[in-house]
């Protein structure tokens, strides 16, 4: 049985949490066993959890990478007439990527999915663009 640790003398007090710690250091594998099984049975069963979770992890990845949230991303997205920034295309096939620097990280416009693997081509190394263009000239009347 647990005693409430305000019934406890200061040195009690002391040695009860230095149990409960080493408990709970030793049942550590367990205990994440536990709360994982248990997490991921909820997000498979729950579609508000799930929409919560998937929410929280798409706003900590925009932050951690790119500096921003859903809705500075929105907002620019907005700004740019709801459309890629070089193509204009306004409901992409998969989702819209955010184009950043790879040197500096500065976030750069929103941009469809086929348009920000091409610039993810050719930005390295312009002359590839030159001889891109150079190609579709020379076959331009086949």
């Amino acid at each position: 049985m647990t005693v409430p640790l305000h019934t406890l003398s200061p040195e009690q007090q002391i040695l009860q949490r230095a149990k409960s710690r080493a408990y709970h250091h030793r049942n550590l594998k367990k205990r994440n066993a536990v709360s994982n099984a248990y997490h991921k049975r909820r997000y498979a069963t729950d579609p508000e959890y799930k929409a919560r979770k998937d929410h929280h992890a798409n706003e900590s990845r925009l932050r951690n990478k790119y500096g921003m949230g859903s809705e500075e991303r929105d907002a620019m997205l907005a700004e740019q007439g709801g459309t890629c920034e070089i193509c204009k295309v306004d409901a992409p096939k998969f989702a819209w990527h955010i184009d950043h620097c790879h040197t500096s990280g500065k976030v750069r416009a929103i941009l469809c999915e086929s348009c920000n693997v091409f610039l993810g081509k050719v930005e390295k190394d312009l002359s590839r663009l030159r001889d891109i263009l150079i190609y579709i000239q020379r076959h331009s009347n086949d």
